[in-house]
């Protein structure tokens, strides 16, 4: 549209339309200062600045920082003021505060909640489940009165009347929509209502709308500034993954649970409004043990020889140097040096005034779930399912945008996940063979207290294992205990050697003491037992015989 003046002069200038929330049109006329060409905006009545810039830039219109890209916009001068140029660590924790009272954030009050926009209004308590799979030149719906099939584009039509399920791999959308309304059904009994997928969907939005429900922390965190956006990105690193060629018998071991275990530790806080930069005096690392809560620009010695490795037993090496404390808190307690990089800002800290306590923000929800996760059945499953979603769901992004509310923990999460599990595989040393987010692969005895409870470690699994990489891990049964024939007892086993090229090579003991080595397979030696057990008196004699 042009706006145009009547009169001589030439048209003032171009209006732009801006939808607003409610659907209502704003237009912002740009009027062209005849004697200096300068331009002025006009506001409309009652505008802020805030929302000028708000509505001038929506939902989509950025477009995804590439590293180098966020990389340059990390180095912006701090926008807030700086710390003192040489702060002194406090002596009582040995933690560096640049606020030494700064007010603790206050989680809202627990009240009954409002109807969540997303999921509860009663536009969407009215919609249906709708099953979808994707198949060859389309996808596959079923609503479980009838099954239709349709392109990717039929979404959009059908948004406002269905909630979107996507069936498992190998099952059926109609299997697909009978699990679904058993498990509304489990889960909506065993809480009273108060959970029913088909009031709200799958489980990320389902396990959301308990969470919004009950957390105390804000239901939406602050808006992330694109420079504290850069930042928490490239500070956002994978789980710790490590593996070592190994060959043997070994056990594997999982964390109950690890992530919500995480989230709702006693002395875990999540950050839920906005950090500030800072520029830290890079000669007073080398004394700290602990870092104040945040992200840092850092870089830490590699002890290992092999300098392209991204992973230790104990630590993720971050490429872009950017690092939460965490994992310089770890890189420390296994002995390596870490050196803040001499940049302004190379700190972004969150204090305890805009961070708030796992307990406070996942307690309730995580009690709820877990508890009824621990009972099994049907409802223990949607229960799990529900306890896994919730992080992802928080922290969700679509095309380098932010889509979930509380995107600021995603990091912290990750870091003390990480942290966790290379403090219980530190004194196992050498014995670890394989590291994988919440589990470990050890060989050799271990003394490692396991249980039930979340945190608590389990045995997974006990054979023999094979670990090609990080990626490729087989399992066959542990070697068999075969008893001995005359006493009934197991053998104290003198030698058991693996040989690649011959399989396995068994040291076999006899009394009178005569030693004989035996390279069978173990498919013959096993036939060769079996047959000794059925036939011992005839053919062992008195003889003892130990057989491995």
């Amino acid at each position: 549209h042009l706006a145009f003046c009547h009169c001589e002069h030439e048209p003032l200038g171009e209006c732009e339309t801006v939808a607003e929330p409610s659907g209502a049109l704003v237009i912002y006329l740009v009027f062209y200062k005849l004697s200096n060409n300068k331009t002025d905006i006009i506001d409309p009545p009652g505008r802020s600045d805030a929302k000028h810039s708000e509505h001038l830039s929506p939902p989509g219109a950025r477009s995804v920082l590439s590293p180098k890209e966020a990389l340059r916009l990390m180095q912006n001068p701090a926008p807030v003021g700086n710390p003192p140029e040489n702060p002194t660590p406090a002596p009582d924790d040995d933690l560096i505060s640049f606020n030494k009272n700064p007010s603790t954030h206050q989680p809202r009050e627990a009240t009954a909640p409002a109807p969540d926009p997303e999921i509860g209004s009663s536009k969407e308590r009215n919609k249906a489940i709708l099953i979808y799979k994707i198949i060859a030149n389309g996808v596959e719906f079923y609503d479980g009165k009838r099954k239709w099939y349709g392109v990717k584009d039929d979404f959009h039509a059908l948004y406002n009347k269905y909630y979107f399920i996507k069936a498992d791999n190998g099952e059926t959308t109609i299997k697909a929509y009978i699990r679904i309304i058993d498990e509304s059904e489990a889960i909506s009994k065993k809480t009273k209502g108060n959970i029913d997928m088909r009031k709200t969907g799958n489980y990320s939005l389902t396990t959301i709308k308990l969470f919004n429900e009950t957390t105390l922390a804000p239901k939406r965190g602050e808006k992330i500034s694109e420079q504290e956006k850069a930042w928490i990105d490239l500070a956002t690193t994978g789980a710790l993954i490590f593996a070592e060629k190994y060959e043997g018998e070994a056990i594997q071991y999982d964390v109950n649970s690890m992530y919500i275990y995480e989230m709702l530790k006693k002395e875990a806080s999540w950050p839920v409004a906005s950090g500030k930069f800072h520029t830290i005096d890079v000669s007073l690392v080398e004394k700290w043990t602990k870092f104040p809560y945040g992200i840092y620009k850092a870089t830490i010695d590699r002890n290992s020889p092999k300098k392209s490795l991204q992973c230790t037993r104990y630590l993720r090496y971050n490429p872009h140097g950017i690092y939460t404390h965490y994992d310089l808190e770890s890189a420390k307690r296994n002995g390596l040096k870490v050196y803040l990089i001499n940049e302004s800002p190379n700190a972004l800290i969150y204090e305890r005034n805009v961070r708030i306590t796992g307990k406070d923000m996942f307690g309730e929800w995580g009690n709820i779930l877990y508890n009824i996760k621990k009972e099994g059945g049907t409802a223990g499953k949607v229960s799990k399912a529900l306890l896994v979603s919730l992080w992802g769901a928080l922290c969700e992004q679509r095309n380098g945008q932010n889509y979930g509310t509380h995107p600021r923990i995603k990091p912290f999460l990750l870091a003390s996940t990480r942290k966790t599990i290379s403090e219980i595989v530190k004194p196992l040393g050498d014995q670890v063979k394989r590291i994988h987010t919440d589990g470990f692969i050890v060989v050799g005895r271990v003394n490692l207290k396991t249980g039930k409870e979340i945190g608590e470690l389990k045995l997974e699994k006990r054979g023999i294992c094979t670990v090609k990489n990080c990626i490729t891990v087989t399992w066959k049964p542990p070697y068999p205990e075969i008893p001995n024939l005359i006493t009934n007892s197991l053998p104290n086993f003198e030698k058991i050697q693996q040989d690649k090229e011959q399989n396995t090579k068994l040291a076999v003991k006899r009394k009178p003491p005569k030693r004989f080595d035996i390279n069978l397979p173990n498919e013959i030696i096993i036939e060769i037992l079996q047959h000794l057990r059925t036939q011992n008196d005839s053919l062992c004699g008195n003889n003892e015989l130990l057989f491995p």
